[in-house]
């Protein structure tokens, strides 16, 4: 039957063109090692295997890939493009159903679920307040979509439905990102003219409804150190007797939302709130270390809990500072960013595990052995931060993660190889990392990634009316009748993102940034105002002895050890001349490269990682680990030149192509090693 035939064409093996069922796929030597493996009853593809038919290396092997660039033709993105589409329009018509106006659906008994009568129950308190929160945070994924007629629905059900008037506790943290971003969101997008969004007869009332919610989350400001409490009343302000201690990421990530307010109101009152915020985290980082703990007390200013990283409790900050100087346009948000964000990234990587590790914030040790899942974000912010090459590793293990569970657990343990803590409540951060990826090097190997993430949904996820939290990812049989509102808003959002090249996004807005929860902040002109009454007059000084960035080749598609100092870039190196055909070779002069000799010292034997590309090594020899013959070797160094000219001289080749392998046989056997299983 037609239908037998279209299933069997989508799930026909990598390297088989779609369609051609009876196609061999092309020999080479990792499939032919995964077939003896698999006969001996060993490896991925071996009976009794926890995930069946899974490729030989934790990512495919790009350098025996060079059909990589016509197996995602645009007949199969539309394909998957509509089959997100499809899951959203499921579980969002399963919530305007049987849930609204709830704040979440769950999916298993078809049911709403709002404030927990119990205020100790935070789990549940933290993010849901009786104002339809699912239907405020989808707002702006059904735009994106081009539901039109449901985005103009929805609109008119928040102006007629939801108040903030409630007598419940919510954590401003979710409230800030979750709601309030999602009312700027749609109402700067009906905004805009070319969008043609706009409903008849809307004159600003998601707006008003912000400024509503921003003012009654305001009491939370009021405290000795300027840091918010973690939670307040919507009705009564800041209850008494409450927990007041809040970590990084929640008294840090607010700039965004609270500045674009102030900027359409022309109220400078909530972003210098925010601003005051994020200053006082910065004037209380570790005066040796220059990082921030994770958890603080908002009374005294003093740490709870030193644990710092790029994960959760930290991760959001960098991200919003970040955004901010890109949205705002102010040098003391950007020179935030850069002190603590390469800080973190110097003192958080350790030789022999290629992950971002939990340390103490005084000491730089190391505090645990175990990573969350919400560090999978980190290669988004990488990308955004003009380091490629570093994102491509670090999405390489959260991928390999994935593939392993067919899920990211909560927490894993790389030390003992397995999950802390397994659950997984369809968190986005994978699918962001795969999709900004996939948007900065078109390389499809990232559309691959984003269809193995859309078929275990599919698979793992979906239930009767929507999809559910998987309590365990190593038996996804158990099920947690929860469906977060960020599913919608994010995982969704972003996997849709990946297969749709004409979205509006892409082609009419352009200049925008996301929030953390993807909410969509378009770039304008109005927000850069210099105005000094929004500003209370801090300044931020570049560290000097902040090398991030220093002399690296960004560029350099090889990850080799391109490093110079910024008035030393000429190099003498032998190189081919290309013209007449004659193959002659030429000397180009210039200074004197700098030496690549390494120091002896602890990591003088570990070769090969941590790589040398990675913008947290500074300039100097004492830090670069040992590098591998092979990446030194003229002989290599003059392939990859060919290479990159190949590249350049055929724009349609996307710069990660598979036509070479970017992260290297070794890192990809240590990757393998810790989280493949």
């Amino acid at each position: 039957p037609p239908q037998q035939q279209q299933q069997s064409s989508a799930d026909a093996p990598t390297g088989t063109p779609a369609g051609r069922r009876n196609a061999q796929p092309r020999r080479t030597r990792a499939n032919d090692r995964s077939a003896a493996a698999a006969a001996e009853g060993e490896g991925p593809g071996a009976a009794g295997s926890s995930r069946p038919g899974t490729r030989p290396w934790p990512l495919p092997d790009l350098r025996n890939s060079s059909t990589a660039l016509t197996l995602f033709t645009a007949e199969r993105k539309l394909r998957l493009r509509e089959e997100v589409r499809e899951m959203f329009t499921f579980a969002f018509d399963n919530y305007m159903t049987h849930a609204f106006p709830h704040d979440e659906l769950d999916p298993i008994h078809c049911s709403g679920r709002s404030a927990d009568p119990d205020p100790r129950n935070l789990n549940v308190n933290d993010v849901l307040g009786n104002y339809s929160l699912t239907l405020i945070d989808s707002l702006d994924t059904l735009a994106i979509m081009g539901h039109r007629a449901e985005f103009v629905q929805a609109v008119q059900r928040v102006i007629d439905t939801v108040s903030f008037d409630q007598n419940t506790t919510v954590q401003v943290f979710e409230a800030n990102i979750r709601v309030l971003g999602g009312l700027l969101s749609a109402h700067l997008l009906m905004e805009n003219e070319e969008l043609d969004l706009r409903p008849a007869g809307y004159d600003g009332e998601l707006l008003h409804l912000a400024h509503d919610l921003a003012a009654r989350l305001m009491p939370a400001f009021d405290s000795p150190t300027g840091l918010p409490y973690p939670r307040v009343n919507l009705r009564h302000g800041v209850p008494a007797g409450w927990r007041n201690d809040t970590c990084t990421a929640g008294a840090g990530s607010l700039l965004l939302e609270f500045g674009v307010l102030s900027r359409l109101l022309h109220d400078p009152t909530y972003e210098l709130a925010a601003r005051r915020a994020a200053f006082a985290l910065w004037d209380r980082r570790s005066p040796r270390t220059g990082l921030l703990g994770s958890v603080i007390d908002v009374n005294t200013g003093h740490w709870v809990d030193p644990m710092s990283g790029v994960g959760a409790g930290v991760d959001s900050f960098y991200e919003y500072m970040l955004k901010a100087a890109i949205l705002f346009g102010r040098e003391e948000y950007f020179s935030l960013f850069r002190n603590t964000y390469s800080k973190a990234l110097k003192l958080s990587r350790d030789p022999n595990v290629p992950v971002f590790l939990n340390v103490h914030m005084h000491t730089g040790a190391i505090m645990n052995t175990w990573i969350d899942s919400l560090q999978a974000y980190v290669p988004a912010l990488q990308v955004l931060s003009g380091d490629v090459h570093s994102a491509m590793f670090a999405h390489a293990v959260y991928t390999t993660l994935w593939q392993r569970y067919g899920a990211l657990p909560e927490r894993f343990n790389w030390q003992l190889r397995q999950p802390d803590f397994s659950v997984y409540p369809l968190r986005p951060e994978l699918a962001e990392a795969t999709y900004i990826l996939y948007r900065s090097t078109r390389d499809p190997h990232y559309l691959d990634v984003g269809e193995l993430l859309v078929r275990d949904l599919q698979r793992h996820a979906r239930v009767r009316c929507g999809f559910a939290t998987l309590h365990d990812v190593g038996n996804k049989a158990q099920r947690e009748d929860r469906m977060e509102s960020f599913f919608l808003s994010e995982t969704l959002k972003y996997l849709y993102l990946l297969f749709d090249e004409g979205n509006m996004l892409h082609t009419t807005l352009q200049d925008f940034v996301f929030t953390t929860q993807a909410h969509i902040l378009p770039l304008a002109p109005e927000f850069h105002t210099q105005d000094p009454d929004f500003t209370d007059g801090r300044t931020v000084a570049l560290d000097s002895e902040d090398d991030y960035f220093n002399g690296y080749d960004v560029d350099d598609a090889s990850g080799d050890d391109d490093y110079y100092d910024d008035d030393d870039e000429a190099e003498e190196d032998d190189e081919e001349d290309d013209a007449g055909g004659q193959g002659k070779r030429v000397r180009r002069r210039g200074r004197r490269r700098r030496s690549r000799t390494p120091a002896k010292d602890a990591t003088a034997g570990r070769r090969g990682f941590p790589p040398t590309w990675h913008p947290a090594l500074p300039n100097s020899r004492q830090n670069q680990p040992l590098l591998d013959q092979h990446k030194t070797s003229s002989k290599a160094r003059r392939e990859r030149r060919r290479h990159r000219k190949r590249v350049r001289s055929c724009p349609a080749v996307p710069k990660w192509s598979g036509l070479f392998d970017p992260l290297g046989k070794r890192y990809r056997n240590l990757v393998k090693e810790i989280f493949g299983g």
